[in-house]
């Protein structure tokens, strides 16, 4: 047992030291979830919406990470936070050069959710969940946020987004540079 953790601990001072990709690490998908409230500035206001990432690394290099976005899901939430319609895109489009969500981690290792800010362009047109409701096209895309003193929430983001259901054509959703929360009880994920 002690020469296994030994082991694991000069195999993890190899793969740093020698830069190798994300995947030679753990590549565990995870979850990023921001909530998107009635009042964008009201950390009390009913949450209507959540768009959850789900990421997976896949470069690492030095303290930048580059996050594969393996799918995204926007749920519409009812009065009793109770999810009402959902849509799933398991393919993304990302718009980054690489089709991948770069940031840089204090520790690559322990990525903390204060920095999972600025989401390059994700869009797409999906599927609901329930054949009943419509297709939803969408677009979530990273703003800057010039946070107040006391920013509404533990962690804000400030997200540009548009929620358009196909049947109409007509956005429920347009909004620019909204204070957002990342949810705070998501761990983020493991690099």
């Amino acid at each position: 047992m002690h020469f296994r953790h030994i082991t694991s601990v000069v195999f993890a001072a190899v793969v740093l030291a020698v830069g190798v990709s994300a995947d030679a690490l753990a590549t565990e998908t995870d979850s990023i979830r921001f909530n998107l409230r009635q009042d964008p500035n009201d950390p009390s206001s009913a949450i209507i919406r959540t768009i959850d990432l789900d990421l997976e690394s896949h470069e690492v290099d030095g303290n930048d990470v580059g996050w594969a976005v393996v799918s995204v899901k926007i749920s519409e939430l009812d009065a009793n936070s109770q999810a009402t319609r959902v849509w799933v895109d398991a393919a993304p489009f990302v718009g980054s050069p690489d089709g991948l969500w770069w940031i840089e981690h204090a520790d690559p290792l322990n990525p903390q959710r204060s920095e999972f800010t600025m989401p390059p362009l994700l869009r797409g047109v999906v599927p609901a969940e329930d054949p009943a409701d419509p297709d939803l096209d969408y677009s979530i895309e990273g703003a800057p946020y010039n946070a107040p003193p006391e920013p509404p929430f533990e962690v804000t983001a400030a997200l540009d987004y548009t929620f358009t259901p196909t049947d109409t054509g007509v956005p429920v959703s347009t909004v620019l540079a909204a204070p957002t929360e990342i949810h705070p009880d998501d761990d983020p994920p493991a690099g």
